[in-house]
């Protein structure tokens, strides 16, 4: 376990993106694997990400495919969504970094 090893490390945690199952069906289990991440976060005194809520909660996916952000097959983003959830969590990582550094005075 890598707090064993490394009891001062810390996790940065992000939460499943919305899918479909076999590109038909609304994938359940979605919120189940972010409440899990949640989970996880919590035990291991963690931060997260929401990727599943910022998209826009259950059955976004298909917004995210209709404005040519998710391929077809309602599970994986086309290049330019993925860009997009990259640009994303890099803004929301120098937010919070920014803040830590106000916080604690370092800026």
């Amino acid at each position: 376990m890598i707090k064993e090893q490394y009891p001062d490390a810390n996790f940065l945690f992000t939460t499943n993106n919305d899918s479909y199952y076999k590109r038909k069906v609304v994938n359940e289990r979605v919120v189940e694997a972010k409440k899990t991440m949640y989970k996880l976060a919590k035990k291991y005194d963690g931060v997260i990400w929401d990727l599943f809520s910022i998209m826009g909660g259950m059955n976004s996916i298909v917004k995210w495919e209709e404005n040519g952000l998710a391929k077809s097959d309602k599970i994986h983003f086309t290049t330019k969504g993925y860009k997009l959830t990259g640009d994303l969590f890099f803004e929301a990582f120098l937010k919070s970094y920014k803040e830590f550094l106000e916080k604690n005075g370092r800026i």
